[in-house]
């Protein structure tokens, strides 16, 4: 919290600086505190306009520093969402390949499950050959006995 002692927040018409002491938050977080008006050097209070005055001068610094805040919420947004897309994109992946590579995954899938048939296949032919040389062998080398 700062406070700002003896604030200056309007001069009469004598030309007396009317001063105030405000408490303005250190984070953005806090709102403002504004002590209450205090009687002038006659005992009379200060007139609302000059506290609407003095209201609206807050409120003014204020927003300006909410709409800073903004814009740096909003670097900050752009920044990660930055990262973001680098990560994702360093990492392989993109919204627009993910149709892409399920199709050619699933055709890679289609394929060796073919590549497998074509093996077992194979696999009994050449069980078969086999069995068929053995059988020949037999029959060209009869037992001698």
């Amino acid at each position: 919290m700062i406070v700002l002692n003896n604030f200056p927040i309007k001069t009469d018409s004598l030309g007396d600086k009317k001063v105030e002491t405000i408490m303005i938050p250190s984070n953005k977080r806090e709102a403002p505190v504004v002590s209450p008006p205090k009687p002038d050097d006659n005992g009379h209070k200060i007139p609302l306009g000059k506290d609407i005055a003095f209201l609206q001068k807050q409120h003014e610094a204020m927003l300006k520093g909410l709409h800073q805040e903004i814009e740096s919420l909003k670097k900050i947004n752009k920044d990660l969402q930055y990262r973001l897309v680098m990560c994702t994109c360093s990492a392989g992946y993109s919204d627009d390949n993910l149709p892409k590579n399920k199709t050619n995954e699933n055709s890679l899938k289609q394929e060796i499950s073919i590549l497998r048939e074509d093996l077992e296949n194979e696999r009994k032919k050449n069980a078969r050959l086999m069995q068929q040389l053995e059988e020949l062998q037999v029959s060209q080398n009869p037992v001698r006995g």
